[in-house]
């Protein structure tokens, strides 16, 4: 399904956008990548969502710009303790800072849901904090 829409107005814009660098890929097996999306605060961090990847498990991929260029930081976020698939990528929100990235899988456990909490590290890279977040 393709959404578009068109404003007209008399006033001139408040603010003109333009992309910046080449669209983020996180890896060329992903299906559905930018199903969700979040930036830091600051604008230098982004989180994307790719839910189909591998088959529905699902990812997350984390990009940093820096000097106007963004780049792909460490490896796609996949949370541990997955049951089926999960669809991780569904959902994702980043922190202000942009050092802790949640993910969310609603089909986990046959749609009981769950989500993963990752954290960046001093060196860059992230991990996982802690087990899966799931209703009790």
């Amino acid at each position: 399904m393709v959404c578009a829409a068109l404003l007209v107005s008399s006033h001139g814009a408040l603010a003109d956008f333009v992309q910046q660098g080449p669209k983020l890929l996180g890896t060329v097996e992903v299906a559905s990548q930018g199903s969700s999306v979040a930036l830091s605060a600051d604008g230098n961090t982004a989180i994307v969502g790719g839910p189909s990847d591998v088959g529905g498990i699902g990812a997350a991929w984390i990009f940093t710009r820096k000097g106007g260029t963004w780049t792909r930081q460490g490896d796609k976020l996949v949370g541990s303790g997955a049951a089926g698939q999960a669809w991780q990528g569904v959902s994702v929100a980043l922190s202000a800072a942009g050092d802790i990235a949640i993910v969310g899988g609603p089909y986990d456990n046959g749609g009981v849901g769950a989500a993963w909490v990752f954290m960046r590290r001093f060196d860059g890279t992230w991990i996982q904090s802690g087990d899966k977040l799931r209703p009790r």
